[in-house]
């Protein structure tokens, strides 16, 4: 009878360790009392470059926000679901959001079938990419941004993360980052 106990909690355990997570509903993920949407608008204000956003769908919000599983009170779930996109320094560099006409895509969506262990969120007009590193990048840097350089096609640390990131592009040096890969004008 203990051995059958035993057995039982066993599968118990490992079910439970490959239990596929409960999707969280669109309510569940809308935060009214702690919108991450607010703080963004600050950084948008405060910028120093040029910050487009890009308007979004109801619906395009509501299935992108369902898709990515995150929480509006996270700047990341608040730009995925309160912008179509954000487009800095006149289209040099586009964070993904929930998808708009002049951005046609979204970020889960541009992520399907792409390298697994990262989630790329924004892009620059040099064919660069930025990326969340999810594992692919090991695990002393989960959570932080990566920047794949079209010069050198590896991927390189940023050593911050999705919410300092937004920062950086409102209001970072953007000439110092691209140093040599701007041209005049």
């Amino acid at each position: 009878m203990r051995l059958t106990a035993v057995v039982t909690l066993l599968i118990l355990k490992a079910s439970l360790l490959y239990a596929q997570p409960k999707m969280r509903s669109l309510t569940e993920l809308i935060n009214t009392q702690e919108p991450g949407w607010e703080l963004v608008q600050v950084w948008i204000k405060a910028a120093k470059n040029n910050v487009q956003v890009l308007p979004r769908t109801a619906a395009k919000a509501d299935s992108a926000l369902l898709a990515a599983q995150v929480t509006t009170r996270s700047p990341m779930g608040a730009v995925i679901y309160e912008t179509g996109g954000i487009i800095v320094a006149g289209g040099w560099l586009r964070i993904l959001g929930s998808g708009s006409r002049f951005l046609n895509r979204d970020m889960m969506g541009w992520n399907k079938g792409k390298q697994q262990g990262l989630l790329l969120v924004a892009d620059d007009v040099l064919g660069g990419f930025f990326a969340i590193n999810g594992g692919a990048f090991g695990q002393a840097s989960l959570g932080k941004m990566y920047y794949l350089a079209p010069d050198g096609l590896e991927w390189e640390p940023l050593e911050f993360g999705y919410s300092d990131f937004l920062v950086f592009c409102f209001s970072g040096n953007l000439d110092k980052f691209y140093d040599g890969l701007q041209w005049k004008g």
